[in-house]
């Protein structure tokens, strides 16, 4: 069943990993796919993902946009109003993870988290607020880290604990407009990025030993469950952080 037939859908960072999963997955839906990627260097990666897509007859136009950048942010959107017409669905995944114990991080590394993870993420549903209606979606992609004990992760899980709270504000904030915010929490997800954080070893071996459904994550996985929240079955869920994550424990 095409539960997001005639539904618009914006997917930041969505040529690799999580991203590229949701997008896929909420193509499958029948939504048509606004698929952002960063800058050239990730657009090989995005055309493989659109590809995906329209072998099995999904709808997807690719946005090279930086959501870092005021000026490319808007033109994405600006894009979408005058392409699409309409946008119902906002999956604001977009970001970076790079692993420093505390006493070894300065402010580049905590302003690019903080740049990347929030700015970036809280600026695009600012530029695409005014596009959405009635029914919108708005879904976040936090982490299990923003609130568990985790080393070496200071500057990543504050940011992701940053927008848990703004996606609880703009639930509020949204709600009597008909439009839900939520965000979903992965556990241990297989990654390029977890690749780069946290590769095979004594540390990953523990982590899945600790999950109760002995095993890492799929992108697929987080993927089900962002397209459930931009579902008219979601109706009534707002607020909320919905943790995807295997009972890690």
């Amino acid at each position: 069943m095409m539960l997001l037939a005639d539904k618009v859908a914006v997917v930041t960072g969505a040529s690799r990993g999580i991203g590229a999963a949701t997008a896929v997955e909420l193509a499958g839906r029948g939504a048509t796919v606004v698929l952002d990627y960063q800058n050239e260097s990730y657009r090989a990666e995005a055309e493989e993902v659109a590809n995906r897509i329209t072998a099995t007859g999904g709808r997807v136009r690719l946005v090279a946009a930086d959501i870092r950048h005021e000026q490319e942010r808007r033109a994405m959107i600006d894009s979408v109003a005058e392409r699409e017409g309409q946008l119902d669905i906002l999956v604001n995944n977009a970001a970076i993870y790079t692993r420093r114990p505390t006493e070894e991080i300065d402010e580049q590394h905590l302003t690019e988290h903080l740049h990347n993870n929030v700015h970036g993420a809280i600026l695009t549903t600012v530029a695409a607020a005014g596009l959405l209606g009635p029914g919108g979606r708005i879904v976040y992609l936090s982490s299990g880290l923003a609130r568990r004990l985790a080393a070496t992760s200071t500057a990543y899980a504050a940011s992701k604990a940053a927008i848990e709270a703004a996606a609880r504000c703009q639930a509020a904030e949204f709600g009597p407009r008909g439009i839900t915010v939520n965000a979903v929490a992965p556990g241990i997800v297989e990654t390029a990025q977890l690749a780069g954080s946290l590769p095979p070893g004594p540390e990953r071996d523990a982590l899945i030993a600790a999950t109760a459904l002995g095993r890492i994550g799929q992108p697929i996985d987080i993927a089900r469950v962002v397209a459930f929240l931009a579902s008219a079955d979601a109706g009534w869920i707002t607020g909320q952080v919905i943790d995807v994550d295997g009972g890690l424990q």
